[in-house]
């Protein structure tokens, strides 16, 4: 290995350009940039070049520069050095593309998304014109600056004869800022960009104000359509700056040029909040390769942790009551499947047994449900594998799941089987009317009502008084309540509702009639809170859209399908 002398980059440069990735990685300005932060080495053979950087005491791999048809004999070099030189075989920042290879290759290897390294690509044209509904926040902010400083700026195209005003303005701007060191770094990797400017395709500009320095870009390209943003610096204390130097660099490029890469968010949330906000058309997703093998397990004792911190981290209708009464009452290790790396719980799913009145037949079923992934090793295929695990053994039951993201479980067979109406109630409709609703807990009664109303429906599930007594009616009481109405002391309505911060959620509404929903209505609608209502029969008013509430897999679907099941 031979560490990388940005003073002999042209070789490295070919070779990038030669197997461009079109991310900053395949950028040698960047390597210029930062070669004094992440040291980069490297080793030429005949039919590959490997990459390795050191950073903060560790050893770490980039994608191999090569043909596909020789990457294996890269891999299994870079797997005998690192074996030889003692530490852990590790590849950094790989792409999708050579991810997905390496899965169809079969390496016994475990993956993880890197987040905070993907790019952020945004279109130029957009953020030069400045033109959209999109761009409308960013169009204020220009014309504030036109407005203030119309007369007073200018723009000019980087050149050597600015350097020492620019390094006084870079100066300026770093005591301006904290995290200093981060800030030194960045700053002495600029001036090694600039200290090769004749050399280096570099890009930029900076904007001047009554004729002194406040902004300054650098840039230079990745491919012949993607150039990348390298730095950007700008005074704060003139509104809109920051979009009006983009713009003018924007300007002065070639019309070739039609996408720019922004970089990373480092995972700063205001970083991130910052790139999404001018609205990136796509990102360049990274991923961690690691030696190692995910397993698939059943629940057990020493992972109920993980389980209940995964579950509740991820679904936000969940709270710690809610969390704490579905694992004291409804979990069951048994019918919980978990995929591991090295014991820790990547991902999850559970089951529980269920019984549907299908075509006027008793027909056993599963719900699917509490299918959650570590952020760190989502988008890597491992929910994938656990749930086509699970299906494999689960081929004769029907199947039955709810989903935050509908066409994911397409591909794996499941329909939508069943739909519900989802109304933002209109509160006005219901003013004046009058008001006989009160909390309820007789579990005989509402059982008697359910099965009621669904006696000219299918599908449906079939409820017992334990249903009520051990579940719905302490559940309910976790984050909101059962209301109940009555006509002539017999009740002829219930409705369940939940709460968060914003929002009061009914999500089950059984009524005799469309009078009863309408006085169920009347009794939430005091509410400061908006309402939403999930509904079947019932005409609610408000804005209503139809959508699936359960998909399935092994299950006849007809036009009267009903199911009103969560847990």
């Amino acid at each position: 290995m031979i560490k990388f002398n940005p003073q002999d980059y042209k070789q490295l440069a070919a070779l990038f350009k030669q197997y461009n990735n079109h991310d900053f990685n395949s950028n040698i300005c960047s390597w210029i940039m930062w070669d004094h932060v992440y040291e980069l080495y490297m080793e030429m053979h005949e039919n590959y070049t490997l990459l390795l950087i050191h950073m903060h005491d560790t050893w770490e791999w980039l994608t191999p520069l090569c043909d596909e048809r020789y990457r294996h004999e890269a891999m299994d070099a870079m797997q005998r050095y690192s074996n030889e030189h003692h530490f852990p075989f590790v590849l950094c920042e790989v792409l999708d593309d050579f991810k997905r290879w390496c899965q169809q290759a079969h390496y016994p290897f475990v993956y993880q998304r890197e987040r905070e390294r993907d790019d952020y690509v945004y279109d130029i044209a957009q953020h030069r014109d400045l033109s959209g509904k999109k761009m409308q926040k960013r169009r204020n902010h220009y014309n504030a600056f036109i407005k203030e400083n119309g007369s007073d700026y200018s723009f000019e195209p980087l050149a050597p004869s600015q350097f020492d005003e620019l390094y006084v303005f870079l100066d300026t701007w770093k005591n301006n800022h904290s995290h200093i060191q981060d800030i030194e770094n960045e700053l002495i990797g600029i001036r090694r960009m600039l200290a090769n400017f004749d050399q280096l395709p570099l890009l930029g500009g900076i904007l001047r104000i009554h004729g002194q320095i406040e902004g300054f870009i650098l840039a230079s390209p990745i491919d012949d359509e993607l150039i990348q943003i390298h730095v950007e610096k700008v005074n704060h204390e003139y509104r809109g700056l920051s979009v009006a130097i983009l713009k003018c660099f924007l300007e002065s490029l070639p019309a070739a040029y039609t996408k720019m890469d922004r970089e990373d968010d480092l995972g700063l949330p205001e970083l991130r909040k910052a790139k999404l906000d001018m609205h990136p058309i796509y990102r360049i997703k990274r991923f961690r390769i690691l030696p190692g093998k995910a397993e698939i397990v059943p629940a057990n004792d020493n992972l109920l942790p993980q389980i209940k911190n995964l579950w509740l981290n991820s679904f936000p209708d969940e709270n710690p009551l809610t969390t704490a009464f579905y694992f004291d009452k409804l979990y069951d290790p048994k019918q919980t499947q978990c995929l591991l790396h090295d014991d820790q719980l990547v991902c999850m799913l559970h089951l529980r047994d269920m019984e549907l009145m299908m075509d006027g037949k008793v027909t056993a079923a599963k719900l699917i449900l509490g299918i959650a992934t570590d952020p760190e090793y989502q988008e890597c295929g491992y929910m994938r594998q656990l749930l086509t695990h699970v299906l494999d053994k689960n081929t004769q039951i029907p199947l039955l799941i709810q989903a935050y993201d509908w066409e994911l479980y397409k591909p794996f067979g499941f329909e939508t089987s069943y739909k519900r109406r989802k109304t933002i109630l209109r509160k006005a409709a219901y003013e004046g009317l009058e008001k006989h609703c009160d909390c309820c807990e007789d579990a005989a009664a509402l059982l008697s009502l359910y099965n009621e109303y669904v006696q000219d429906k299918n599908g449906y599930r079939i409820r017992d008084l334990s249903y009520y007594q051990d579940y719905l009616i302490p559940y309910a009481k976790c984050s909101g309540r059962i209301l109940i109405h009555r006509s002539q002391d017999e009740i002829d309505g219930y409705l369940v509702y939940d709460e968060n911060e914003d929002q009061l959620i009914v999500n089950e509404l059984i009524c005799r009639s469309q009078k009863t929903a309408n006085a169920m209505m009347c009794c939430i609608c005091d509410s400061d809170k908006e309402i939403i209502v999930y509904h079947v029969d019932d005409e609610i008013v408000g804005d209503t859209i139809e959508e699936p509430s359960m998909m399935s897999l092994h299950l006849p679907i007809h036009e009267n399908n009903f199911i009103s099941e969560s847990l």
